[in-house]
């Protein structure tokens, strides 16, 4: 088994193909990812979408569309994924909560053009753990505090199987945790996540 080196602090962004993590297809080389479970506002989604994928090892709460985060240890972490009608169901009840509390794990796999096969590229150690960032928004003429959490009220046409919701919340950590960080199934490191003991 290969050890975890500690990695230099770099920007991870990762854009992820919806159908490839939906459906998994063997022709292809994309990145995708999932959204394993979140609890957001003390509203809890486990897994409750199953995916035509092999990499999905059981149903998942939702599939990426991306992964930002600056390699800054005190940064947010943003994530955009696709909900089915369920996950825009938990989604809308966070919404109607005020707490900021927030619990998520997330996977991103991308291709060894090597091995001619998919491989764990990012993921949390083990579930992370913070706050729901806010941004200043302007309402009436008056600047407010919001979350940085949503949800669309409308799914994609285009995506005929089930109705898919695209959603988005920004975390910022509140403690020192760590994510793992893969170049291949050889070369990987661990990076740290807030700061603390």
């Amino acid at each position: 088994m290969s050890s975890y080196l500690i990695a230099e602090s770099t920007s991870r962004n990762y854009d992820c193909n919806r159908d490839q993590g939906i459906k998994f297809n063997t022709s292809r080389e994309d990145t995708f990812g999932f959204l394993k479970s979140a609890t957001i506002s003390g509203v809890g989604i486990e897994g409750n979408w199953p995916l035509e994928n092999p990499q999905a090892e059981a149903a998942v709460a939702a599939v990426l569309e991306s992964v930002r985060w600056t390699g800054e240890k005190t940064d947010p972490i943003e994530i955009v994924a696709w909900f089915n009608l369920a996950g825009k169901n938990f989604m809308k009840k966070a919404l109607k909560e005020k707490e900021r509390s927030i619990t998520f794990n997330f996977e991103v796999y991308e291709y060894d053009p090597e091995k001619k096969a998919h491989f764990l590229a990012f993921a949390p150690s083990a579930d992370l753990t913070g706050n729901v960032s806010l941004e200043s928004v302007n309402q009436n003429g008056e600047s407010k505090l919001k979350r940085v959490l949503h949800i669309d009220s409308d799914f994609d046409p285009n995506f005929t199987s089930e109705k898919i919701f695209r959603g988005f919340f920004q975390a910022a950590p509140d403690k020192k945790q760590e994510m793992k960080y893969n170049l291949n199934e050889s070369d990987k490191y661990i990076e740290v996540w807030g700061v603390g003991a």
